[in-house]
């Protein structure tokens, strides 16, 4: 395998199960502090409502969720409840002590988000890191919700978040995911969305490609594909039965 720091591995593990969808996170987050940085692209079927780490199941209950025509789930990472359909969502996984994770935990995020906004401006999309002007929606029917609370560290494209991530650290590792809403979403409507902006469909395919051009230039290194071995099947299989699937889980708080 070539250099890891200036070869990423990369993979598209497509429509997922939400509960398979952050078991494999984890799992990715459990790889040695010496495996390479791993970026990941992936699908929700059936669509998922994540909550955040720290929120209360009862602010969603489960009529809700059905209108929604989601599956509850709950993130390892903080942040708001976020609705996952239509949109495209990514982690990266790699060692706390090199790019994109070395240094303060305010400059992975941004440095990260850079690299989204330059690969987004390919397809005519001008975002930035959080400005003035970006919407900030707060109480009422918008409370707990990611996509109407904005922060430094998220991406707003006119005046409205276009992308919110969240990170775990542990064990020398960090896990960085986030959402990159393709359709305008039908929980937070008002957010800012890929294909609103750009005025016409853009495929997922022509989206991950321009992500990717975007961490290679701003970390200058390659994206080589991979696919992921049996260890982390089976370690991201072991995760969802023990904590994913469980009812203890979704219902911690």
């Amino acid at each position: 395998m070539a250099d890891r720091d200036a070869t990423w591995l990369s993979f598209d593990s497509g429509r997922r199960h939400p509960h398979d969808n952050m078991a494999i996170d984890e799992a990715l987050l459990g790889l040695g502090a010496d495996f390479p940085v791993v970026v990941r692209f992936y699908d929700w079927d059936p669509p998922g409502l994540s909550l955040g780490y720290f929120q209360r199941r009862s602010e969603f209950p489960p009529q809700r969720v059905r209108q929604l025509g989601a599956l509850l789930t709950r993130r390892t990472t903080g942040g708001g409840a976020i609705l996952h359909k239509g949109e495209i969502t990514f982690s990266i996984a790699g060692s706390d002590d090199r790019e994109p994770f070395a240094g303060p935990v305010k400059e992975s995020y941004h440095a990260i988000h850079l690299a989204l906004a330059a690969g987004l401006s390919a397809l005519g999309v001008e975002a930035c890191l959080r400005d003035d002007q970006a919407i900030v929606q707060k109480g009422g029917d918008a409370a707990g919700r990611c996509f109407y609370s904005v922060t430094s560290y998220d991406l707003v494209a006119a005046g409205r978040k276009l992308v919110g991530s969240a990170q775990r650290r542990k064990g020398g590792r960090v896990l960085h995911h986030g959402s990159i809403p393709l359709d305008p979403n039908p929980m937070t409507p008002d957010a800012a969305s890929i294909n609103d902006l750009c005025g016409e469909p853009v495929s997922r395919q022509q989206v991950i490609d321009v992500l990717k051009e975007g961490l290679e230039k701003q970390f200058a290194i390659r994206l080589e594909e991979w696919r992921p071995g049996p260890e982390v099947e089976e370690a991201a299989l072991r995760i969802k039965q023990q904590k994913y699937a469980t009812e203890e889980w979704l219902g911690m708080r």
